[in-house]
């Protein structure tokens, strides 16, 4: 029966697959890819961002999802309160014995407008590259069974009709994003965004499958309540064709230095993923870099075969600034 178990949970990951994106549980610690509209919308001159997450490694089928990004103000001098911005992005996701994999080459740019004191209207676009892939040397099927025992000789039948296994297409999507800042630890984001807008077409088989358009809605804030402590709430909603996922959490932010140059403070909290999984957080901020480890505790049906072991995820970020020039000093003619 677990083996039957394992082979229906195969099959429903792959079909989930063609119909859906990557996700993260720290969706807010990745900024580019959640939407385009946040590139750039950072304290610094430049930002690199890394993420991770192994899901389901104690199933048959696990999913393997890696993200990185890199984004940088351009023209910082002429464009006084306003942000002009742009980035690139890489994503990786591979699933399944098949090793049927996504990957992604994206390039964001983005403008921020203050319409308002504290107050910054910002929009974004994205374009790029995406490729599927699947191994067919991975693959078994029924008919290379001879009646008694698995011969890897016997050609299947249907591998005539996984005579494509690489699949590529183009990318474009965009976002706006509306931003609140009171002060460094008092702020607000909210951001709409639309991905896939051409709905390329993902069928190996050369059918006209398309990929759904992904609507993101987001929003996340940090409120300073005390002089070392923030809470940090956090809402995501995403629809993609019939998949839809809905995300909330809160994390606290406890500052245990706040000296210039040795800012140290530690972050902890909890995600949730509405009828499917739980997911405490912890992380450090020290100085510009940020680290943060989650992990999902599975609370839906799927716990019969993961024991209710979900996955692991890890986030990076790291931000920088340029070494401001030295002043011109002028030398009176007189001395």
């Amino acid at each position: 029966m677990r083996r039957i178990l394992y082979i229906y949970i195969f099959l429903m990951s792959l079909a989930k697959l063609s119909a859906q994106d990557l996700h993260y549980t720290q969706y807010d610690f990745a900024p580019l890819y959640l939407n385009p509209a946040q590139t750039g919308l950072f304290n610094g001159d430049y930002r690199v961002v890394a993420n991770m997450r192994d899901q389901w490694f104690s199933v048959p089928v696990p999913y393997f999802s890696m993200s990185t990004s890199f984004d940088a103000r351009l023209l910082p001098a002429r464009m006084g309160n306003n942000v002009l911005s742009a980035g690139g992005l890489f994503h990786y996701d591979r699933a399944g014995d098949s090793r049927l994999s996504l990957s992604n080459i994206l390039l964001n740019i983005s403008y921020h407008q203050q319409i308002a004191k504290g107050l910054f209207l910002g929009a974004g676009i994205q374009t790029g590259f995406g490729q599927r892939r699947f191994r067919r040397d991975q693959m078994t099927f029924d008919d290379q069974f001879n009646g008694d025992v698995f011969d890897p000789n016997i050609v299947s039948a249907d591998f005539s009709n996984l005579n494509r296994p690489v699949l590529s297409y183009m990318e474009i999507g965009g976002g706006l994003n509306l931003r609140y800042q009171k002060s460094s630890r008092t702020w607000l984001n909210s951001g709409l965004a639309f991905v896939h807008l051409n709905s390329p077409k993902q069928s190996f088989l050369g059918q006209d499958i398309r990929l759904k358009i992904r609507t993101t809605v987001s929003a996340n804030a940090s409120v300073q309540i005390h002089s070392k402590w923030d809470l940090v709430p956090t809402i995501l909603f995403q629809n993609q064709g019939t998949y839809r996922e809905f995300m909330f959490g809160l994390l606290s932010r406890y500052h245990i230095n706040q000296n210039p140059g040795r800012e140290t403070a530690l972050f902890f909290g909890m995600h949730n993923r509405f009828a499917d999984a739980i997911a405490p957080v912890i992380g450090v901020n020290y100085q510009t870099w940020q680290f943060g480890f989650s992990y999902d505790i599975n609370i839906s049906k799927f716990n019969a075969a993961t024991d209710a072991n979900g996955g692991f995820e890890l986030s990076l970020i790291y931000i920088w600034r340029k070494v401001p020039g030295l002043p011109t000093v002028k030398t009176c003619p007189v001395f």
